[in-house]
């Protein structure tokens, strides 16, 4: 997760996937949570193997620049012999992910906050992390804690930014209450935008979701901050953008670069294409 003091597995992605449908930036679909692929920068390289494609390195080189020095495969975990070996750091080896929305709600009292709220508790377990979730510990549900789900909701812009959906400003129109206590509820069956509505219930504001889209956005969305979640960081120059709002998990959220080449060795080149493979392990 986020924190790397503390990181836990969440779920499995095929490395072919983490190439055509969740790059960097993009937003997995976990089944009780969303996540993030963050970026590069929080990628642990220790545990990747390069890619001896020159053809290719130098298709993304001609498109991205010379930042890009190789080519490598995703981190990949050394084989787990046993099942102790599941809470060693080997174990712990994979593409770092935050979660992301950042607001969760609670499908039984509806209520809505951050993750870092203190409202929601991470349930791990590291024999089958595709049951990670995150827990309404406190609810009013007698029994047991409810299992918290995304806030359906995001912004961008056309420049590629991406946020949370704001949501204390958008229920107060402005600056907020002292207190904001915020519930999504839906008060409809068809699930549509203006069935669900947010509401604070400290002051009693209240708002229909449907004034987030089309001409009711243009007057009840702010401007873009220029966010880009998966850097952890905001463009220097801010964005002129106004927020745009998508659903989570919409097909028009994130795109990839699709680059290819043909790579035809002779017979000649295997020795040097065999070099190249395992010059990583040489050089170390």
């Amino acid at each position: 997760m986020e924190s790397p003091s503390y990181p836990s597995q969440v779920g499995q992605l095929r490395p072919s996937q983490m190439l055509h449908t969740f790059g960097v930036g993009a937003i997995v679909d976990l089944p009780n949570l969303a996540a993030m692929i963050m970026g590069l920068d929080d990628w642990n390289v220790a545990n990747t193997r390069e890619v001896g494609e020159e053809r290719l390195l130098a298709a993304v080189k001609n498109r991205l620049g010379n930042q890009v020095r190789a080519l490598k495969l995703p981190p990949m975990p050394p084989e787990i012999q046993d099942a102790g070996s599941k809470f060693d750091e080997e174990g712990k080896v994979g593409v770092p992910v935050a979660v992301f929305p950042r607001w969760l709600r609670c499908p039984y009292c509806n209520v809505l906050a951050k993750v870092t709220s203190g409202l929601f508790e991470l349930k791990t377990d590291p024999y089958r992390p595709d049951r990670a979730r995150y827990v309404h510990a406190n609810c009013v549900k007698p029994g047991r804690s409810p299992t918290a789900v995304p806030a359906r909701f995001l912004v961008s812009c056309s420049r590629g930014h991406l946020d949370d959906f704001p949501w204390i400003m958008f229920v107060h129109g402005g600056p907020p209450c002292d207190a904001p206590q915020l519930r999504l509820e839906e008060r409809g069956v068809s699930g549509t935008a203006s069935d669900i509505w947010v509401k604070c219930t400290n002051c009693g504001e209240r708002k229909p979701m449907s004034k987030a889209f089309g001409e009711e956005a243009e007057k009840n969305m702010p401007q873009c901050r220029g966010r880009r979640p998966h850097l952890r960081d905001f463009e220097e120059d801010g964005c002129e953008e106004r927020m745009r709002t998508l659903l989570l998990g919409a097909s028009n959220s994130w795109f990839s670069i699709n680059l290819s080449s043909l790579s035809i060795p002779r017979a000649g080149e295997q020795l040097t294409q065999q070099v190249e493979e395992y010059r990583h392990q040489v050089e170390e």
